[in-house]
Formats: C-alpha cells, structure tokens, sequence
C-alpha cells in the first residue's frame, strides 16, 4: 500500500492505526497496554500521550514482526508476562490489530464482561458471519499454547482445538471488523469515516 498503512489518514489528523488503539486506552480495568511494532516501520500513527487521562501503552519492537503474526503474539505476550507490577502472570490478554479502524470500546467491553461472567471460558472471540477476527480475549490458560504458534498463525488457529472452550461475540455491521489490508479497503474505509465518524465516538 506503498507507505506505511497505519499512518495513512482516515481524516485530517486521524489515523488509520490510531482508533482501536485508542478505544483499548478508554478501558480502566486493563493493567498494561503494549503495542507491538515492527522496527521498519513508522510509528507517527501512535496517539500523543502527552496530557492524556487514559491508560497509558508501552511501545515494544519486534524484530520477527515481519515473519508472521505469531512472532509478534508472542513477543507482546512474553512482555506483558515479565511485568514488575504483579507477581501473578495476567488472568488474561486482549488482543487487537491496529488496521481495524471501527473497533470500538464498548466491543472490547463485551468480551471481557462475557469472559469475566462465564468463569468455564478460556476466550472470547468477535466474529461476523461466522468468520472469528480480532479483537479477542485469551485467559491464561492459552497462555502457552499461543505460544507454541508458529508463523503466521494467529490467535484463533486454537479456538478449533477441543482443550479449549470459548464464545463468539456477533458483530452485525460489516465494518465493525474491517481489516484494512489493500488499498480498496482503505478506501473503503476512509469513505466510511468520513460519512460516518461525526455521528459515533470515535
């Protein structure tokens, strides 16, 4: 998509890669945010910190991120696990990409409250017409199986697995999970944004 997608602009000033990062910020009971980047890449996109209320991220550098989805998973994943603020490991993990611009804080609100209100579950999954996508919450107990992942693998190549018992969350809007991934998806993003973005909270 010739420079880097995340900082391309859904609007003046708005990123693509800065609202579900955003959205995630918005969440009192997470403990930590990192987010995982590939250090050949830009990260102008990362929303300014300075003055900000909201929870505040860690910046990590993977440098396998370009290998495939499970290096960064479980590089963000060891970072959250040698955290000094606990001497438990995380109950859980929420993971998100940065290309879905229309994630929203009261989605991710869902899966945790699903999660934290059915004990038995071991994650919580989105998904829109029965395609499972990020965002996605993994409790500790696929802990080291997202670990064992290997190449570009992501989460939900172990929601298949019977050792595992999770949810989907339905989304019913078709951009609700919009993966931005070529150029026509962008477009078709920004286009959404701008008809759209001063009607929701954003």
């Amino acid at each position: 998509m010739g420079r880097h997608k995340l900082s391309l602009e859904l609007s003046p000033g708005i990123s693509l890669g800065a609202n579900s990062l955003r959205q995630m910020m918005r969440i009192e009971l997470l403990d930590s945010i990192c987010v995982v980047v590939n250090p050949r890449h830009a990260t102008a996109w990362l929303p300014d910190l300075k003055n900000s209320k909201e929870t505040q991220y860690t910046v990590i550098s993977c440098a396998d991120a370009h290998k495939g989805l499970s290096y960064s998973l479980r590089f963000g994943l060891e970072h959250l696990r040698a955290l000094p603020h606990s001497q438990d490991a995380p109950d859980a993990i929420m993971v998100l990409l940065a290309d879905q611009p229309f994630v929203t804080e009261a989605m991710l609100k869902r899966l945790i409250y699903h999660w934290r209100n059915q004990p038995g579950l071991d994650y919580v999954a989105s998904s829109f017409n029965d395609v499972v996508m990020p965002p996605v919450l993994l409790g500790g107990s696929m802990f080291e199986a997202a670990h064992q992942l290997k190449g570009d693998q992501g989460a939900k190549a172990l929601f298949t697995e019977s050792a595992f018992q999770g949810l989907f969350v339905k989304e019913t809007s078709p951009y609700s999970l919009l993966d931005v991934d070529e150029p026509s998806e962008f477009t078709k993003a920004k286009d959404y944004w701008q008809q759209n973005y001063n009607k929701h909270r954003f």
